[in-house]
């Protein structure tokens, strides 16, 4: 069996080998640690750790699993990575005298993470959003993974709820659902239930039917060759991120890197921050709260488009259009990133970055909201998708906070 190994201030434990760390409960940690393993089990650094005063996680790590330091309390520094979005429930509970951990680029963190440490009221909430003590849907919790691309995809009715005010994360979306999920992302105008199609089992006043039209004349989502589309079967994430990529424009580069039985759209979507990584099963059914998570981060991917020569050189060309994304050309929303003030009762931004190459907010001034959602912010950091609507008023969709 593989053995943890503790070289060079290092902790190495080798791939999905973990677990090998309980086998030697004696094992005594060096101190400090860099820990580099990806998939560290849980309760690994529990067995020989407990006079560990400093740890740095390696570059790479997305997660924190729960309960991962709970009980170290020799523990005062955490040297995290800037590719961490997460950290797991009670992750570093009753850490007592841990002083140093920042937490500018963590997007969740679970229930109790910090239970018990000088950090459990100062960071619990680091990452809070405009409605962070509450969701929209019952089944949404306002601190979960899926909780800001449900309701950024909510309020613009691209993925909506159920009629008793839920959202259903874990039930499979089926390819009708898909194709009404892609209509939808993009903003188009298309009549559910008004598209006639090939396929013998789409009938035209299908709920979907327009939809699935639309989608399938687009390139976007195909029927099965024995001229079915079967609407209720079940989507893959494979499938899923073949949608997506498509509507980016992304489909040439995935074809570059071996097209649909070679994976080049997972490489294509991975390339563009559509996923972190390779999922380990691409056939897996995908479920509503993944779904929405994907198509909350295609919102924000610069297109990619096809570009006519005009130097004479043959073959096709591409070029990325650089704030040119699904938000900002289909839905007139622009990202901007401010600090909120109060004056006079009225709620400000003021504007510290843009994003749009024309952007209709100028760094430096100072614009005024009416949203009452903004004044848990006040003198916080965020980042805001607005946009300025016909009467002059500035319209917000959501805003999150980036620092203290």
């Amino acid at each position: 069996k593989a053995v943890a190994q503790y070289q060079n201030d290092e902790l190495f434990v080798p791939y999905k080998e973990a677990l090998c760390v309980k086998e030697h409960p004696s094992y005594n940690f060096g101190d400090p640690i860099t820990v580099s393993t990806f998939l560290l089990d849980k309760d690994a650094l529990k067995k020989g750790a407990e006079m560990v005063t400093t740890i740095t996680f390696a570059d790479g790590y997305e997660i924190l699993p729960d309960g991962l330091c709970e009980g170290m309390y020799n523990l005062t520094t955490v040297n995290l990575p800037k590719s961490l979005y997460a950290i797991g429930n009670k992750c570093f509970k009753d850490c007592e005298n841990l002083e140093n951990i920042n937490l500018e680029n963590v997007q969740f963190i679970g229930t109790d993470a910090f239970l018990g440490t000088k950090f459990d009221t100062e960071h619990k909430n680091e990452t809070e959003t405009v409605e962070a003590e509450t969701s929209k849907f019952s089944d949404v919790a306002a601190d979960s993974i899926y909780a800001d691309a449900v309701e950024v995809l909510s309020a613009l009715g691209i993925m909506t709820g159920y009629d008793d005010g839920t959202f259903k994360p874990d039930i499979t979306l089926t390819r009708a659902e898909a194709a009404a999920i892609i209509v939808r992302l993009l903003n188009l105008e298309v009549n559910p239930t008004g598209g006639e199609t090939s396929f013998s089992d789409v009938a035209e006043n299908y709920w979907a039917s327009g939809y699935i039209s639309w989608a399938t004349e687009n390139g976007i989502i195909n029927g099965h060759g024995d001229g079915t589309f079967a609407p209720e079967e079940f989507v893959t994430e494979h499938q899923l991120i073949k949608m997506l990529v498509c509507t980016l424009g992304y489909e040439p580069v995935a074809m570059a890197n071996g097209g649909w039985m070679n994976y080049g759209y997972i490489t294509a979507a991975e390339k563009i921050g559509l996923i972190e990584k390779d999922p380990s099963n691409k056939n897996v059914h995908i479920k509503r709260g993944e779904a929405a998570l994907m198509c909350y981060k295609a919102l924000d991917i610069d297109f990619m488009e096809w570009v006519e020569s005009t130097t004479g050189i043959q073959g096709q060309m591409y070029r990325i259009c650089e704030n040119e994304t699904i938000l900002t050309d289909y839905w007139d929303y622009e990202k901007i990133e401010g600090v909120i003030k109060e004056s006079a009762g009225k709620l400000l931004i003021k504007v510290t970055k843009t994003y749009a190459d024309k952007s209709c907010y100028v760094i430096g001034q100072v614009f005024t909201f009416e949203d009452e959602r903004l004044r848990e912010f006040v003198d916080s950091i965020v980042t805001a998708y607005v946009k300025k609507t016909a009467d002059a008023k500035n319209e917000l969709l959501f805003a999150k906070k980036i620092t203290q």
